[in-house]
């Protein structure tokens, strides 16, 4: 498994291209970056499988169409975050860009514990991590997890003051996700990585 990470946007937020030891296919986490920058950065024989979306607010969303109409992949959501990419109070374009922009709906409804399959029997399985939105989401390949704006580096955590966050699932989502192995990297939304062992020095509940 490879990992590039390119950073975007006024907010820096992180689009990730996770592909097989072999980069005969990848999946997209977060497609905050344009396809055509991001694409010619990485080898041509790569096919993106799916694009997968660690929640639906607008700077982790910004090339969403473009990806889907460059790539011809799946996009991946949790099923209890569907609703806001049509819904712009939800997503933010309201409050960010003040128009209520639609997004296409995701080909993928995802639930606790769904995987999927890319390239040489690369997975990646979905964790259901509520509370910076109702229904944010993290990916798990191999020990790299990739958490949206659920947690970042050094104690860092998502606001839960936008619509449909709740302080209290964020908490109980963070907890779920320090009783993986000590070994499993972070990949935020935003920031640099860092790993569990590390960031149960900082979040103690």
């Amino acid at each position: 498994m490879i990992i590039h990470t390119f950073p975007y946007g006024v907010l820096q937020a992180n689009c990730y291209i996770v592909t097989d030891n072999g980069q005969t296919e990848a999946i997209v986490i977060d497609p905050t970056a344009p396809p055509d920058i991001v694409l010619k950065q990485l080898p041509p024989q790569i096919k993106v499988k799916y694009i997968c979306i660690t929640h639906a607010h607008v700077d982790h969303l910004d090339y969403y169409d473009d990806w889907m109409q460059t790539t011809r992949a799946q996009s991946v959501i949790s099923e209890r975050e569907a609703d806001a990419l049509s819904k712009g109070h939800l997503n933010l374009s309201l409050l960010f860009y003040q128009k209520d922009i639609i997004y296409r709906k995701a080909d993928i409804l995802a639930r606790e514990g769904d995987k999927l399959i890319f390239g040489q029997n690369e997975s990646v399985e979905v964790i259901e991590t509520p509370g910076h939105t109702h229904g944010s989401c993290c990916f798990l390949c191999q020990d790299a997890l990739f958490t949206g704006d659920t947690i970042f580096a050094a104690g860092g955590r998502g606001r839960t003051d936008f619509p449909s966050g709740n302080e209290k699932q964020l908490r109980q989502s963070i907890l779920k996700l320090l009783t993986l192995s000590n070994k499993v990297r972070i990949y935020p939304g935003h920031g640099p990585t860092s790993n569990i062992e590390t960031e149960k020095h900082y979040h103690i509940f």
